[in-house]
C-alpha cells in the first residue's frame, strides 16, 4: 500500500505541469446556484448546526403538501454548543440518521438529542481513486463533473441500501426524523432528494431544494480543509476546487438521470437496489403527506 501511495504521489508530482496548461472555467459564485424553491423560510436558526433545515411545505404534483416537522436534514450534531441543546431537544427527534463513514464520526462524534436513537447508516468509501486521479490530471476541467460522478458511482451504485434503511425508520412511524452527514450537502442531499421525487414533488422543486445547501459554502470550504489543500498541492487552486464544495444542481440532475436511464425511475432503482417497494412508497406518502 505504501509503494502504491509512493507512486501515486510521484505520479501527481511529475505531471503537475499538465494542469497549469489548460484553461479553467471561472467558477460561479456559490450564492448565484441558489434557487429559492418557495417563500418560506424552512432553516432552523440554529448557530452550532450548518445547513439544518425542514423539508416540510413542499406540494406534490397530486396537490399535497409534504408534512412539516417530520423530516430535517443538516451537518453533523457535532459541535452544538450547550445553549442550543436544548433547543434541539424541544424537536423531540426520534431518529438520528448519520451517514457518515466511521472515520468521520471517530473524529467528530454527534451530541444527540434527549430521546433519540443514533443509527449510523456508514456510506462505504467505495470510489474509483485511481479513476478519479487519471481523470483530474489529464482532463483538468474534470472537476466540474466530479462530483455528480461521485454521486453516482460512491453513492447510488455501491451504497443503495443506504436509502432503503433510512426510508424504512419513516415507513415505521420513527419520526420526527433527522438525516445527516458532515455537511449535509451529498449524502443527505441525494438522500432527501430521492425521498421528496417519489413523494411526488416535482424535479424543478426538489432541484432548487438541493441549491439551498450554498447558503453553506463557506462552512463546507472550512471542514473541507484537508482536501482543499491536497489538490492545491497538486495544481489547482482555491477556484478550480470550488465545484467540490458547491451544490451545483447539475450533479443532482447528473445523479437522477442516471437513475432514470438505467432503472427507468426512481422507484424501481428504490425497489430493485434499496429493498422499498412500490407498497412501502404507499407508506411513505401516508406517512408524511397530506
Amino acid at each position: 500500500m505504501k509503494r502504491v501511495l509512493f507512486a501515486v504521489g510521484m505520479l501527481l508530482s511529475g505531471w503537475r505541469w499538465l494542469l497549469t496548461r489548460h484553461k479553467r472555467n471561472t467558477p460561479p459564485q456559490p450564492k448565484s446556484l441558489i434557487t429559492e424553491p418557495d417563500d418560506q423560510n424552512r432553516f432552523l436558526p440554529f448557530e452550532s448546526i450548518a445547513n439544518l433545515r425542514d423539508i416540510g411545505g413542499y406540494k406534490t404534483v397530486e396537490g399535497k403538501t409534504v408534512k412539516w416537522k417530520q423530516v430535517y436534514r443538516g451537518a453533523s450534531l457535532a459541535y452544538v454548543n450547550e445553549d442550543e441543546q436544548e433547543q434541539l431537544n424541544v424537536l423531540n427527534l426520534q431518529v438520528v440518521c448519520d451517514l457518515r463513514r466511521h472515520d468521520e464520526i471517530s473524529h467528530a462524534p454527534d451530541n444527540v438529542p434527549e430521546g433519540a436513537r443514533y443509527l449510523n447508516i456508514p456510506s462505504m468509501d467505495s470510489i474509483n481513486k485511481i479513476g478519479q486521479i487519471r481523470n483530474l490530471l489529464f482532463k483538468p476541467r474534470y472537476i466540474e463533473q466530479m462530483m455528480g460522478e461521485i454521486y453516482i458511482e460512491a453513492i447510488l451504485e455501491n451504497n443503495p441500501e443506504m436509502f432503503g434503511i433510512v426510508y424504512r425508520q419513516i415507513i415505521e412511524g420513527n419520526l420526527p426524523l433527522l438525516i445527516h452527514c458532515t455537511a449535509g450537502k451529498d449524502r443527505t442531499g441525494l438522500a432527501i432528494a430521492l425521498l421528496l421525487r417519489v413523494l411526488g414533488v416535482n424535479e424543478e422543486t426538489v432541484l432548487n431544494d438541493y441549491s439551498l445547501s450554498n447558503h453553506y459554502y463557506d462552512y463546507f470550504k472550512r471542514i473541507s480543509g484537508r482536501l482543499v489543500k491536497r489538490l492545491q498541492q497538486v495544481g489547482f487552486s482555491e477556484d478550480d476546487v470550488s465545484p467540490l464544495l458547491m451544490a451545483d444542481k447539475r450533479n443532482l440532475k447528473m445523479a437522477i438521470e442516471h437513475i432514470e436511464h438505467k432503472y427507468g425511475s426512481i422507484e424501481a432503482y428504490l425497489s430493485q437496489r434499496a429493498n422499498i417497494s412500490t407498497q412501502d412508497i404507499e407508506l411513505l406518502k401516508a406517512r408524511l403527506l397530506e
